[in-house]
């Protein structure tokens, strides 16, 4: 019975405690695998708040500061140990090993918001985790690396479990996350409580219009690849509560920040009491494999409300099976945690 009761507990804490691998520009190929109540040299001591201030602090305060201060994870915050306590908690650092740590991976693998070479990037990245590893033991408050985290073995690649024909998941269709837009004030994140998040600018009363070119207008953009080359359309899950409220601009660029669907798009959010499926208009345009992309989101009215994007080059979606799109199994080995074989399937 007690170990049916610390099996019990040991699911309930994966299910309250999974941290999620998004697609932020992360790579299509990579696994995942799950991590819980990671303490890496107890996460508050003050040696590792000195050596973080001093090694990887600077690069994500002159870096990523234009998003990271505002959106978790906040590992550029103005409070420094608020930065460091969102890389710890966040599962950012690997001290066990450096090259896998989020913070290096997101730049060498998903070219996530480099500065200027992803692979340099990553390497500067890298050798100030590194730095910050070899100061903390250099204080002598620890002399080995403490990881009382419980891992799970990976999941098999994205690009494999698209393969998979038991997962109903469409190979050349893809969800971007709204959690992960870089976003520009005053476009934000809004999380109602029991309902999902949404991309916003705050109508403040009186109706504020701009055109598509306006220096002042919000912003939210989304990097994403596309699983296979074809002729790609955007969808979206939008809410446009009056005509005042639904107007927006939409725009598809390549890495050289050039469109490539022929320039912004005028979107009018057909008006509406719910969110509900929409078609972007004018963009059916041909998207390469492993070429990076910008999806941009621009204000046109405030009030208008964006729940999720979908990039399809599937022709026969429209919104209503977008449930069945996303139908993929992920599965995560717990044997090594629990002592007997078992498997998380999420």
């Amino acid at each position: 019975m007690k170990f049916n009761y610390f099996k019990l507990a040991v699911i309930f804490l994966l299910g309250t405690l999974l941290v999620v691998y998004t697609n932020c520009g992360q790579p299509f190929s990579a696994p995942s695998e799950l991590v819980f109540e990671s303490n890496v040299y107890g996460g508050g001591s003050e040696a590792s708040y000195k050596a973080f201030e001093q090694t990887v602090y600077p690069i994500t305060r002159s870096y990523c500061i234009s998003c990271h201060t505002t959106q978790e994870p906040m590992h550029a915050d103005d409070d420094v140990r608020k930065a460091h306590d969102a890389v710890i908690k966040g599962f950012k650092v690997n001290f066990t090993n450096i090259p896998a740590s989020n913070l290096v991976r997101k730049l060498r693998e998903g070219n996530h918001n480099c500065w200027s070479d992803c692979n340099e990037n990553a390497d500067e990245m890298e050798a100030a985790i590194s730095e910050w590893n070899d100061a903390i033991k250099a204080s002598g408050v620890v002399t080995t690396p403490v990881d009382t985290a419980v891992y799970t073995e990976e999941t098999n690649s994205l690009e494999n479990e698209f393969m998979d024909s038991s997962n109903p998941l469409k190979s050349n269709t893809i969800k971007l996350n709204i959690e992960a837009a870089m976003l520009k004030a005053p476009m934000a994140i809004f999380k109602p409580a029991g309902a999902e998040s949404y991309l916003s600018v705050p109508n403040g009363g009186t109706p504020v219009s701009f055109n598509s070119t306006d220096v002042n207008a919000g912003t939210a953009n989304f990097s994403f690849t596309v699983p296979s080359t074809g002729t790609y359309r955007v969808w979206a899950l939008a809410h446009a509560p009056s005509a005042d409220d639904n107007l927006a601009y939409v725009n598809v660029k390549n890495a050289a920040n050039a469109s490539v669907v022929g320039g912004v798009k005028t979107w009018n959010i057909p008006v509406g009491t719910k969110f509900d499926w929409y078609q972007v208009p004018n963009i059916n345009n041909n998207l390469v494999k492993d070429t990076m992309y910008t999806l941009e989101l621009r204000q046109g009215e405030d009030g208008a409300r964006i729940s999720a994007f979908i990039v399809t080059a599937d022709t026969t979606f429209n919104g209503m099976e977008v449930g069945d799109f996303f139908g993929i199994t992920l599965s995560f080995d717990l044997s090594s945690a629990l002592k007997t074989p078992a498997t998380l399937m999420i």
